[in-house]
């Protein structure tokens, strides 16, 4: 990669894969280049007027003018710029690639009382993209890919044909009057056939020593599993083994044992870093049940003992993709339509603790069955938390 920082944006209508391409585009270039991505989202739900606008698209909030929302993006886009995309693309050799930006706004915002050139000066301090790729697909495929995803359509998923035509325009706007460039990609066929796409055209943006590295190393690429943690029966101490074998095999000193461990550390499976979780919860008190049945992911229910004797239940969930803020939400939704609520959620996060989003605004959870809960309080975990785990135990 070269020196500089790369910004990508991607949109696209609403079933076409836009979301999973931005995710797996993020795992690719961690992979084959070795650096870490930051991967981000809009709407911004942690940044400013998130909530407000999550529950808009969500219908929740049905009262609104377009004014506001149009405002209520640009606003939450700046802080998202502020306060993440600006502070990752500040460090070397780094990328943001951001699932939505504001050439969504142009399509969504714009009216014949707000133009293209109004939305655009509402949202002129906002970072502009290296390079904007537009995800498109025929309507059929995009909505067979909304009906599996098996949820409720929100506000914008509808009308599009005219959604697409609008994007068009928007796209010419942008590059004829603003200059930009973004470049339309066929995702139609199979994840890896639109991978490889997207592939062939950000490698542009690198050098040619890096462009053959990349679309080269897509053409192997294996499409990563999203569940790969598996552990039966009861959960080993595996603290101890981990801790035994670095003071055992290594020459262990208080100058060099953070390093030691972080590099023990690395060595480890995701699902020895899930048991070295489960572990740390174990440690603070927290009773681990039994593996949740109503869900694909990992999770395991969990208990805390409150003084008292009062006791509060909550879910343990292990992601094997960092930076999943969607997987967190979908859920906390999942429970609601089970009623099964938890007071809490601690989220077992791979990858730097830096890439990762951790505030979560209390929004209110509804379920079909009209009953109302609140989003759990969330805590997210990272290596850095069990490699600090590690190195209380040894120093």
């Amino acid at each position: 990669m070269s020196k500089k920082s790369l910004f990508i944006a991607i949109e696209g209508l609403d079933g076409t894969g836009k979301s999973t391409i931005a995710k797996l585009l993020s795992y690719f270039i961690q992979n084959t280049l070795e650096k870490n991505v930051k991967l981000t989202f809009e709407p911004h739900d942690p940044s400013c007027g998130g909530l407000f606008i999550r529950q808009i698209l969500e219908k929740k909030i049905r009262n609104f003018s377009n004014e506001t929302l149009m405002t209520a993006f640009a606003a939450n886009r700046l802080d998202h710029c502020n306060r993440e995309i600006n502070t990752w693309l500040s460090k070397e050799n780094s990328m943001v690639i951001c699932d939505r930006y504001y050439l969504s706004s142009l399509v969504y915002q714009s009216s014949e009382k707000h133009p293209f050139e109004a939305v655009m000066k509402i949202n002129e301090h906002a970072t502009k993209p290296d390079v904007t790729l537009f995800m498109n697909a025929s309507n059929e495929v995009c909505y067979q890919r909304m009906d599996i995803r098996n949820k409720p359509k929100e506000l914008f998923e509808e009308g599009l044909t005219e959604t697409r035509e609008k994007y068009l325009n928007a796209i010419q706007y942008l590059q004829e009057v603003k200059n930009e460039k973004i470049q339309i990609v066929d995702a139609s066929g199979s994840i890896k056939e639109v991978l490889e796409r997207v592939v062939n055209v950000i490698s542009d943006e690198f050098s040619d020593h890096i462009k053959a590295q990349l679309t080269s190393a897509v053409k192997e690429y294996e499409i990563p599993s999203s569940n790969i943690f598996s552990l039966d029966g009861e959960i080993p101490d595996l603290r101890t083994s981990v801790i035994e074998k670095i003071t055992t095999n290594k020459g262990l000193t208080t100058d060099n044992v953070n390093e030691i461990v972080k590099t023990e550390l690395d060595t480890l499976t995701f699902t020895d870093k899930g048991v070295l979780f489960l572990n740390y919860l174990e440690n603070l008190g927290y009773n681990i049940g039994e593996k949740c049945s109503w869900t694909s992911l990992d999770s395991y229910n969990i208990e805390y003992t409150l003084p008292g004797g009062l006791t509060q239940k909550g879910k343990a969930l292990l992601i094997n993709e960092n930076q999943r803020y969607d997987v967190i939400l979908g859920t906390a939704s999942q429970l609601a339509e089970l009623e099964k609520m938890s007071d809490f959620m601690f989220i077992f996060n791979p990858g730097p603790s830096d890439l990762i989003t951790k505030f979560y605004e209390r929004d209110i959870i509804e379920s079909t069955k009209d009953q109302s809960f609140l989003f759990p309080n969330i805590q997210q975990i990272t290596e850095q938390n069990l490699q600090e785990f590690l190195v209380k135990e040894l120093v």
